[in-house]
């Protein structure tokens, strides 16, 4: 953006340039990547936290020994156990319920 773009945008400040190394880019994308996953991660566990207490009146008890089962079946997928297909498939065999479309396999 030039000098008279800039002005016509309303930008009082010039724009900043930083030279980055190939190694401080991996470290900033690093660092957003274990933001991202941490904060989908809480909000994977806490919504259905939430709802089991509104909806199901659990109580601290029932809700530590669900988050615990559901902790247990996470470090069985992130450890390459099961695989989210094999997850959709078992509930779905089990229960009919599907969780993936054909698309998101």
């Amino acid at each position: 953006m030039n000098r008279k773009q800039r002005r016509a945008c309303g930008a009082k400040e010039p724009v900043r340039t930083y030279t980055l190394t190939d190694a401080q880019i991996e470290k900033i994308k690093e660092e957003a990547t274990l933001k991202a996953a941490k904060k989908a991660f809480t909000a994977m566990l806490g919504l259905p936290l939430i709802t089991l207490m509104d909806e199901f009146g659990f109580g601290k008890k029932r809700l530590e020994r669900f988050m615990n089962k559901l902790l247990g079946e996470y470090k069985c997928f992130d450890e390459g156990y099961i695989t989210l297909k094999e997850i959709a498939g078992i509930v779905k065999d089990e229960t009919g319920v599907e969780i993936l479309s054909e698309r998101e396999d």
